[in-house]
């Protein structure tokens, strides 16, 4: 049997891909098997567009991560709590956002941005608000002197 590349050259191995025969200059091992090297390239050629969206872009994940972090702060903190992971999401998941639309636009890339841009903005406001309610408060009681 001929190699199919190389018509001159005996066949070594057959390719475990395409089932072409191919000679030693062709085939190369791959995990154990044999593949010959159009496929090799086919699949490597593959292998870049394959690879997920989220992982080329984590600046998503993050900033969905900052926002639950900052409703858990939050909840537990208070104003302090959302104003520390708030803010950073806002960032992360407009800079998110901006390199998935700049990458093409991943439907689910640029949805998990938006949700930790918008929660991260929204626990900003919160928090803010909750610092000028306090602030209130405690302006009006020391007004009144009402401390106890």
């Amino acid at each position: 049997m001929k190699c199919h590349v190389h018509p001159e050259a005996e066949a070594q191995a057959t390719c475990t891909r395409c089932g072409k025969a191919v000679c030693s200059d062709c085939a190369v091992d791959v995990g154990g098997k044999v593949v010959c090297r159009p496929c090799l390239a086919a699949a490597s050629a593959v292998a870049p567009s394959q690879e997920s969206a989220l992982s080329r872009n984590p600046l998503a994940i993050v900033s969905v991560t900052l926002a639950v972090l900052g409703a858990l702060g939050c909840v537990c903190g208070g104003a302090l709590g959302g104003l520390l992971f708030g803010v950073p999401a806002a960032i992360t998941g407009y800079l998110g956002r901006k390199k998935a639309l700049e990458a093409g636009g991943d439907q689910q890339v640029t949805t998990l941005a938006m949700i930790g841009m918008i929660g991260g903005a929204a626990e900003t406001v919160l928090s803010l608000l909750l610092f000028l309610l306090l602030g209130a408060s405690l302006g009006l009681l020391a007004a009144t002197n009402n401390w106890r």
